[in-house]
């Protein structure tokens, strides 16, 4: 996940979200922003991933990206329709 300033309005929905288990932060999923968004115990963002075509590895957009989960590791892992499943994998 990339850091992230302050911007407030970051996203246009929430479709799914999940507790990151090494941090205690929520994730946050947004199919319209194509946006996964991890904000801390605050409810502050600290870093996002961005579900756009041409970065972090997509050759296209995820489309409607409906369910996120994160492991132990650091993996994220999101769910979209039409039964599509993406793996992040934490780059050192």
């Amino acid at each position: 996940m990339t850091d992230l300033p302050d911007q407030p309005d970051l996203m246009n929905d929430y479709s799914a979200l999940s507790v990151d288990p090494r941090t205690g932060h929520t994730l946050v999923l947004s199919d319209e922003s194509h946006l996964l968004l991890e904000l801390d115990e605050s409810g502050k963002p600290v870093s996002f991933i961005s579900l756009i075509g041409g970065l972090n590895g997509l050759s296209k957009n995820i489309p409607q990206a409906e369910g996120v989960a994160i492991d132990e590791e650091g993996t994220v892992y999101i769910v979209s329709e039409p039964n599509l499943f993406y793996v992040f994998r934490k780059s050192d």
